[in-house]
């Protein structure tokens, strides 16, 4: 995910945050996988194309807009987040306990990150930050509106 602009046009950090989140609707409407690898046949010669675990990309992307909005984060929300967080280094001691594999990590890690998904949404929510505003070029415009009612 890259933002390219030119000098004169500034990237808010709303606008960066809605990005996520449709990076992150992507991601959730898929099916998730671990890494795969594809052989492609040409005829004469042919190619392996490696497949990312969509599961870790869902993870990284939730993790970078939790990064985003915290420090927009209210009490109730900081208390969530630190209840996940917990659950995430409690289940990475467990597995590293266990040397459980990695299945198993990335799978409960998954879960932890959609419920942190959910509960990011519920905050922006409650803070209208979700709500569309209303941008207006200059003052000029809106005067002409105005008139026009008038």
């Amino acid at each position: 995910m890259a933002f390219y602009t030119d000098k004169k046009k500034e990237i808010s950090h709303r606008q960066i945050v809605f990005e996520t989140i449709k990076d992150l609707q992507k991601k959730a409407a898929i099916e998730y996988k671990s890494n795969l690898k594809r052989i492609v046949d040409h005829g004469s010669w042919s190619e392996t194309i490696f497949m990312p675990d969509s599961r870790k990309e869902f993870i990284q992307l939730c993790e970078f807009l939790s990064d985003l909005l915290f420090p927009e984060f209210d009490a109730d929300m900081e208390k969530k987040y630190k209840k996940i967080i917990e659950k995430v280094e409690s289940n990475l001691k467990e597995i590293n306990n266990k040397k459980i594999i990695d299945n198993a990590y990335l799978n409960n890690k998954l879960e932890l990150m959609r419920e942190m998904f959910r509960e990011l949404m519920t905050f922006l929510k409650r803070k209208d930050y979700l709500k569309e505003t209303f941008y207006v070029e200059d003052d000029e415009d809106l005067d002409e509106e105005e008139e026009d009612e008038e």
